[in-house]
């Protein structure tokens, strides 16, 4: 006689289409817990880096620009309080804060060179 476990197909955890079959030994608690996880971390994140709304003028540059400033500022904002707290030297916050805004001129430059190309099209 054949056991249920051997004739039964493995079941999905994340949908029918078999892209995801979950393993027998996870159990209810276990995925209930990884959820948990989940919502944990994106919720961290959602805290350590807020997003506001972008009420200008809709171009996709703009909003990818934006995007990048408010991580710029963000950012700056920790270099700041560390500086302050004496985690870190002024020439330290400095040099991070220097490397930041390079970063943010180098993205600006790419977005201006990818609007143009795309309007060429």
């Amino acid at each position: 006689m054949k056991s249920k476990a051997a004739t039964s197909s493995p079941t999905c955890v994340f949908g029918a289409d078999g892209l995801f079959p979950s393993a027998n030994f996870l159990k209810n608690a276990e995925i209930n817990n990884m959820k948990e996880q989940s919502d944990f971390l994106s919720n961290l994140s959602d805290f350590l880096y807020p997003r506001s709304c972008y009420y200008g003028q809709f171009k996709p540059e703009y909003l990818v620009f934006n995007a990048n400033l408010q991580e710029f500022a963000q950012r700056v904002g920790y270099i700041s309080s560390l500086q302050t707290n004496g985690k870190i030297s002024p020439q330290e916050a400095y040099d991070q804060i220097k490397t930041l805004w390079k970063q943010l001129k180098r993205a600006k430059k790419e977005l201006e060179a990818t609007s143009i190309n795309l309007q060429s099209f």
